[in-house]
């Protein structure tokens, strides 16, 4: 399976078919964290791109579709060591940069101002991949829906991501168990494709092998059971190793709240509690250190090899 096999299944088979047998009524799909179920929507980045490997020309040009005027960008003052937020204008787009990212391969202008800057006066093509992901995570989180979650916001149905690496709590995961056992159970020497792919049927939906063994359908209300009873016994031993950790049942769960702060070893601080922002300041302002200069044959620059700290 991947992604373009799973919106064909999505679109032609899955929707269609709980439309018909259940008009009027909202889908929650429950579904494992497959790549292939996470491929973004293409409203407003082309296929493939997303904020981390987008250029800073698109990422800009997004940020001004989803309605952001300004954005933030933490960094280092070298001459203090102290960390300042620099406030850069979204603003219109120049020719030269426009162009660049409708066709390319022509660089934009080098005398750029701004955020189109080059580092360190703008922000580099990292500094505004995490500005932009942060700032859409905030105030326009469609922006970042996945095909399937796009397609399920605009119907109001829900999606249930399930853990990962977890396969007890996936139901999908025992049903397909109980049928790839049974179909290994019907092996002959010499097995065929065709014959493997009726056997499978036949561990899924019953029937009888060539052995006289009749196989009933899986369970599928049985495997739901069992990956609710594996979660209720993760749920009932977390306390004992998170303080104040979850507590009841997956259908009535105490505690969440304490699973949605980063702690304080964790580097990705993006959902702590912190202090109010300071205010942002001229980028201008900020002293550039040896090394810092720009390359002008490099647009999508880096700002950890800039500082020394890449490859």
């Amino acid at each position: 399976m991947d992604g373009v096999g799973f919106e064909w299944w999505l679109d032609n088979r899955l929707t269609p078919a709980f439309e018909k047998e259940f008009p009027g009524k909202k889908m929650i799909l429950v579904m494992d964290n497959a790549s292939y179920h996470h491929q973004m929507n293409t409203a407003y980045y082309p296929e493939k791109k997303t904020p981390d490997n987008a250029t800073k020309a698109l990422n800009v040009h997004v940020l001004r579709v989803a309605g952001c005027t300004s954005i933030k960008v933490p960094r280092v003052d070298k001459a203090t060591g102290e960390a300042a937020l620099m406030n850069f204008e979204v603003g219109g787009e120049p020719a030269s940069v426009a162009a660049y990212r409708a066709a390319g391969p022509t660089p934009p202008a080098a005398d750029l101002t701004g955020i189109y800057a080059r580092f360190p006066s703008g922000p580099s093509s990292d500094e505004l991949a995490a500005a932009t992901t942060g700032w859409l995570k905030a105030n326009k989180p469609e922006v970042l829906d996945s095909k399937v979650e796009k397609a399920f916001r605009e119907k109001e149905w829900l999606i249930v991501w399930t853990p990962p690496y977890c396969p007890k709590f996936q139901p999908i995961e025992l049903v397909w168990g109980a049928g790839k056992q049974r179909a290994s159970g019907m092996y002959f020497p010499n097995r065929n494709l065709i014959d493997t792919r009726l056997h499978l049927r036949m561990g899924f939906y019953g029937g009888s092998d060539y052995r006289g063994t009749t196989w009933a359908a899986v369970n599928i209300a049985g495997c739901w059971a069992k990956a609710e009873k594996e979660m209720n016994k993760w749920i009932a031993v977390d306390k004992d190793h998170v303080d104040g950790g979850l507590t009841g049942t997956i259908t009535d769960l105490q505690g969440a709240g304490n699973w949605t702060s980063t702690g304080v070893g964790c580097l990705d601080i993006t959902d702590m509690e912190c202090a109010p922002d300071p205010e942002p300041v001229d980028a201008t302002g900020l002293q550039v250190g040896p090394g810092d200069e720009e390359d002008p044959d490099v647009d999508n620059e880096s700002s950890a090899e800039e500082e020394g700290e890449g490859p």
